[in-house]
């Protein structure tokens, strides 16, 4: 310390000016570094979890290694923790690049000593020690008073909250959405080298007041509140630049959430950029332009203007009134009904288009907003002129079914409102439904497959042919224009082509069939061989002419195809009994074509069960329980139809969700028109009336959707064997036309019954009892092929009887 004397002065001359209080007597020189780690946390997750876990990594962080690539020696877990972490630096550093990511922060960390230099020459000060001047010359300059610490809080935090509002624009300015956009970037630059400067100059306004206040001028702190009163009046008050930051900040969200879908989108190969128009020459590769602008920032911001004349203008300066007191733009709720609008409308046209030998290059444009009115536009340019009065083409509605045939659909469909004056034609693409229960990948993966059709014109109607029967399909419309492809309309409703229950369309009411019959199923006596059925009952036939049979007292399911001695057993034949792999009496059976499996009515077990036709007699699986059934029936909305005996009706199911509606009878066992006795097979064409085999009042009633009581189209004359009466009716089946076919059990015969007859006519059968060719025993089910040959259920005779179509 022997050096603080007078005498080692090189300046006494600075003895006789008030230029300083104390010397400076030394220096510690280093560098500051900061690494902030965030990280968005789900609902899912704890925070203390998260925060203890970053805890341990960040004490880690000396230990860990950088290895080849850029990659941390750590394990699995680690480093999906730090794979989801944000990195910001802040310290003395003058880096090249900043971190982002936990490992970029471990590799500057291990850098940081290198920075500063081999003689440590890019240090900074840290700490500096004062000496007074006035211990070294009583002519030096004393402190005669302290500064309140009221202004000194009131100075410090002035201070901060100017470089805190820096900072905060400066990592704005860093947000992902300005690798696209420029516009508010060069905003939020403006706004940081503006304050920035203002700093500056109230720096050194304070650093020429604090000398007077604290010597013996006659300077009076109101000096230094009068300067920050200015500063509170001014474009740079604390109100003023948070709420000019967080507009800035509401509207970088809003524009990424907008730009989330196109972004993640790669394959739209949208070209998203500040004045991207201005670069792209209008490539001959493309007929045309389609543009999204977006016009939310301002050339010349008033708030910016306003900080600029401030510092620069002159004792004059009048604030903007353009942008004060005014809503901010995005909180006008129709307005940015408006926007997002546009944005769907953009996206889903740039999806629409999104195809080989596309004619169309899609660009989202920042342009600046004109005479202070934000907005979003879509603009269309042919080569380089922008497209007046262009409409985008409208999404058409689902398509719906008009009319089904064997293996064809008549489709029909409906316009929005913008665009329709503009179509030439029409794609209409369809593909094959199968349900996610089904397990066959392959058969997915090959349905799943769009094929593509067109219109010859801009009529609203097509026919696709050559649809296999029985099989689901769903169909979507897209219209097409001169310029481009519309959105895809929504899915239509599924539809099943008619399989053979449904085929018989176009019988001539004066159909004839050879009288006799051909055994195609048993007929080798009762038993339990696979050339035996015993007492069947339900039948389905698949358009391969393929015969599946509830062989009701074998507790089976057979499967017989046409001219094999033998049948299969594709579900139970593990005895009688309850468990899911066997099957007690079951009755009717049918083929649940979207989910290829076989629905059981397991009428012993009280159950309906579906078993899948891939996985070989295993075991079932129950859809129903507690249900006395007997008929079943699937519409081509794959609606299932059960017959309830214990409650004298008929229900209707949604397999997915098990919900039930009664859509007949249940109102107990009676002759009424609301009433049914002991239902037993059921048909339901496509307006979903349900026909009903009334088998204990010996007639066949017809239900309306939706009605209270039904009417008989069948018998209902009482028991007998007259042509206006039935005997214990059974299975049936209803055509287009609505003609009846019913087999009556207790005649031994099959009667056909045309839509408002009053009697009906013997098809085959009707000559007694017995075992002959021409002969029942006590008939059960029928059904028809494709061609409309006639199968039927000869249940005592323990077979099935074949005739044919003349």
């Amino acid at each position: 310390m022997k050096h603080l004397s007078k005498i080692n002065l090189d300046h006494p001359d600075l003895h006789d000016v008030d230029l300083a209080t104390h010397v400076v007597t030394g220096v510690l020189y280093g560098a500051e570094a900061f690494f902030v780690f965030d990280r968005t946390i789900t609902k899912d997750e704890d925070k203390r979890d998260i925060s203890g876990t970053l805890k341990v990594l960040i004490n880690k962080i000396p230990t860990f290694k950088v290895e080849g690539e850029g990659k941390l020696n750590m394990n699995d877990q680690q480093q999906k923790f730090v794979d989801r972490l944000n990195c910001k630096f802040y310290g003395d550093f003058q880096l090249s690049e900043n971190p982002s990511t936990f490992a970029d922060a471990i590799r500057i960390y291990r850098e940081l000593p290198k920075l500063l230099g081999n003689k440590s020459e890019s240090a900074v000060p840290k700490k500096v020690w004062l000496y007074p001047l006035s211990l070294l010359d009583n002519k030096g300059m004393r402190v005669v008073r302290d500064i309140s610490s009221k202004l000194i809080d009131y100075t410090i935090s002035i201070l901060e909250n100017l470089h805190s509002t820096e900072v905060t624009a400066l990592d704005l300015s860093r947000d992902a959405i300005f690798t696209h956009f420029d516009h508010m970037k060069n905003h939020l630059l403006d706004f940081t080298a503006r304050l920035s400067e203002f700093q500056r100059v109230l720096k050194e306004k304070i650093v020429l007041y604090l000398p007077q206040l604290r010597g013996n001028t006659g300077v009076q702190e109101s000096v230094l509140f009068n300067l920050f009163k200015r500063v509170d009046s001014s474009p740079f008050n604390k109100r003023t630049l948070e709420s000019w930051l967080n507009e800035k900040r509401q509207v970088i969200s809003l524009v990424t959430s907008l730009l989330e879908t196109l972004v993640e989108h790669k394959k739209l190969n949208v070209t998203i950029k500040s004045s991207s128009l201005h670069g792209i020459n209008f490539d001959s590769y493309y007929d045309y332009t389609f543009c999204l602008s977006l016009r939310f920032v301002e050339e010349n911001d008033p708030h910016l203007t306003d900080m600029h004349n401030y510092l620069y203008g002159n004792s004059s300066f009048k604030s903007s009134k353009s942008h004060q007191n005014n809503k901010t733009w995005f909180t006008d709720h129709r307005f940015m009904a408006k926007i997002r609008k546009d944005f769907r409308q953009f996206t889903d046209f740039a999806k629409a288009n999104n195809v080989e030998n596309r004619k169309i290059k899609f660009i989202v444009d920042e342009e600046y907003a004109v005479n202070h009115l934000k907005s979003t536009q879509l603009i269309l340019y042919d080569d380089e002129s922008e497209k007046v009065g262009f409409i985008l083409p409208s999404k058409p509605s689902a398509p719906y079914v008009k009319n089904v045939t064997e293996n064809n659909v008549t489709l029909g469909w409906t316009d929005g409102v913008n665009g329709s004056e503009k179509i030439i034609k029409y794609k209409v693409m369809y593909r094959q439904y199968i349900s996610k229960l089904s397990d066959d990948r392959n058969e997915n993966e090959t349905a799943g497959k769009w094929i593509t059709m067109e219109t010859s014109d801009n009529r609203q109607e097509i026919i696709i042919s050559n649809l296999s029967p029985t099989i689901t399909f769903e169909f979507q419309a897209q219209s097409v224009t001169a310029i481009g492809l519309s959105v895809v309309s929504d899915l239509s409703e599924r539809v099943t082509m008619p399989g053979v229950k449904a085929l018989l369309s176009n019988l001539p009411i004066d159909a004839r069939w050879g009288q006799n019959g051909k055994t195609v199923a048993g007929g080798n006596g009762q038993g339990g061989a696979t050339n035996q059925i015993y007492r069947p009952l339900g039948l389905f036939v698949d358009d391969n002419q393929t015969m599946i049979i509830a062989d009701h007292l074998n507790h089976r399911l057979i499967q017989w195809k046409m001219n094999n001695t033998n049948g299969e057993v594709v579900a139970g034949g593990n005895g009688r009994g309850n468990r899911l792999d066997q099957l007690d009496h079951p009755t009717d059976v049918l083929i649940d074509k979207e989910t290829d499996n076989f629905v059981i009515c397991d009428r012993g077990n009280r159950r309906v069960l579906r078993w899948s036709r891939r996985s070989g007699p295993t075991q079932g699986e129950i859809l129903i329980e507690n249900i006395n059934c007997y008929g079943l029936f699937m519409d081509d909305q794959s609606y299932l139809f059960v017959t309830d005996i214990d409650k004298h009706g008929v229900k209707r199911y949604q397999i997915r969700d098990k919900n039930e509606i009664v859509v007949a009878g249940g109102n107990g066992k009676g002759v009424g028109l609301n009433q049914i006795d002991f239902p037993t097979y059921i048909f339901v064409d496509r307006q979903q009336n349900v026909y009903i085999s009334d088998h204990g009042n010996h007639r066949i009633m017809k239900w309306t959707k939706g009605a209270k009581e039904g009417t008989i189209v069948a018998g209902g004359q009482g028991e007998g064997n007259a042509l206006t009466q039935l005997s214990h009716s059974c299975g049936i089946f209803v055509d287009t036309l609505g003609t009846v076919y019913v087999a009556d059990a207790g005649n031994n015969r099959v009667m056909r019954w045309p839509k408002g007859a009053n009697e009906g006519t013997i098809v085959v059968g009707g000559n007694g009892m017995g075992a002959g060719v021409d002969q029942f025993n006590s008939i059960d089910d029928l059904s028809f092929n494709r061609q409309g040959n006639l199968y039927v259920v000869d249940h005592k005779n323990d077979r099935v009887q074949f005739f044919s179509l003349k």
